[in-house]
C-alpha cells in the first residue's frame, strides 16, 4: 500500500483544492465532517476513495484501503463515522454514474484531477512512461484507460493521435479535464465498452493498441481481442499491461482463452516481449507486448513463449 504524505495540511496547500463540492455531498447525507478537520485530514480522501474504487471495482476493498491508511488517526467512533460516510460517497458516486448526471460527475472529476495531478510526486514516485511513446505520427488506441491515464498526459507525444476508451462517464470527464488543462488536443476520449467501440468508424488502422488491466475489467475481451488485433497495421503492436504488485499475468495464463489468444498472435507473425515492473510499486506495470513483425519462424517463437509460460506456472506453484 502506498505511503501518503505525512503532512496533510501542507499537501492541501500545494494542491489548492476547492472542497466545497465534497462538503455539499456530505451535507446531503446529513454528515458532519468536522472530525476530519480536527485531525488535519483533507476532504480529498473521498476522491481517494473513488479513485481506489475504480482501481478495484470492489466497494469493500476500496473502503478497506481508506480505513487501513487512517487506522491510527481516528478513535473508534470516528472510524465508524468514516466507514458510514465512505459508503455514502460510493453510493452517491454510483448513482451519478447510473443516472448519467454529467454535471455532478464533472465536479467530482475536477476535484479528482486537481488533487491527484501531483499525488505520486508528493510521494516521491512517478509513473513509468507510456509504452507507446516511442511511436511517432501514429494512431494509438488505449482500452480501459481508467482515471490514472491523466498522469501520462503532461508527457504525451504530441505527434500521435490517441483514442482513450472507458465505459465510465466519470473517467471520461477526468481525462477530458486533464487534457483541457494541458491543451492536449490530440487525445479523444470515448465513453463506451470495448465491445461496442468495435462498431465505431474510427476503430481501424491502429499502429498500437494498449490494454491495461483489461482482463479484470472486461469479461468479454478474450472473445473480441482478435478483432482488435486484426485492426493493427503491420509493424504495429498489441500491448497488455497489468499492475505489477498484482502479479496478474501469472494467473491469466491459467485463464480460459488467454494461451489460445497468445498462440494466435505468434502464429500470425508476432514476436513477444515481456518486462516485469517493480513488485512493491502500485504504479509500476508488467508489460506483455506482441509486435506484428512478420517473423519467418513462428515455431521458434512459440517455443520461446511456451518456456515463458512454464516459468510463470512454476512461479504460481512454488
Amino acid at each position: 500500500m502506498a505511503q501518503y504524505a505525512k503532512t496533510p495540511g501542507a499537501m492541501m496547500d500545494r494542491m489548492k483544492i476547492d472542497t466545497k463540492v465534497i462538503d455539499e455531498i456530505a451535507s446531503l447525507g446529513g454528515f458532519n465532517l468536522d472530525f476530519l478537520n480536527k485531525n488535519n485530514i483533507p476532504l480529498t480522501i473521498f476522491s481517494e476513495l473513488i479513485a481506489h474504487y475504480h482501481f478495484t471495482i470492489v466497494e469493500s476493498e476500496a473502503i478497506k484501503y481508506l480505513m487501513d491508511h487512517y487506522a491510527n488517526v481516528f478513535d473508534e467512533d470516528e472510524k465508524s463515522t468514516l466507514l458510514e460516510v465512505s459508503r455514502y460517497f460510493l453510493n452517491y458516486y454510483n448513482n451519478l454514474e447510473n443516472t448519467k448526471d454529467n454535471a455532478s460527475l464533472l465536479k467530482l472529476a475536477e476535484i479528482f484531477v486537481d488533487s491527484y495531478e501531483n499525488f505520486y510526486i508528493l510521494q516521491g514516485k512517478k509513473f513509468e512512461p507510456l509504452v507507446f511513446n516511442n511511436f511517432t505520427s501514429a494512431k494509438i488506441l488505449d482500452l480501459c484507460s481508467g482515471p490514472d491515464f491523466i498522469n501520462f498526459i503532461p508527457s504525451i507525444n504530441d505527434t500521435n493521435q490517441y483514442y482513450c476508451i472507458d465505459k465510465s462517464l466519470f473517467v471520461r470527464n477526468v481525462i477530458q479535464y486533464q487534457c483541457k488543462k494541458y491543451n492536449s488536443d490530440n487525445i479523444k476520449v470515448i465513453q463506451d465498452t470495448n465491445t461496442n467501440f468495435l462498431n465505431h468508424k474510427i476503430c481501424k488502422d491502429f499502429n498500437c493498441i494498449r490494454a491495461k488491466n483489461v482482463f479484470k475489467y472486461d469479461n468479454d475481451f478474450c472473445s473480441t481481442v482478435r478483432i482488435y488485433f486484426n485492426r493493427i497495421l503491420s509493424k504495429g503492436a498489441m500491448i497488455f499491461q497489468e499492475t505489477s504488485c498484482l502479479n496478474a499475468f501469472e494467473y491469466y495464463i491459467q485463464m480460459s482463452g488467454f494461451i489460445e489468444m497468445c498462440r494466435y498472435f505468434i502464429y500470425s507473425g508476432c514476436n513477444f516481449e515481456y518486462t516485469k515492473g517493480e513488485k512493491n510499486n502500485e504504479i509500476s506495470f508488467d508489460t506483455l507486448t506482441f509486435c506484428k513483425n512478420n517473423i519467418p519462424d513462428t515455431e521458434i517463437e512459440w517455443n520461446r513463449f511456451s518456456k515463458f509460460i512454464r516459468d510463470r506456472n512454476n512461479y504460481t506453484t512454488s
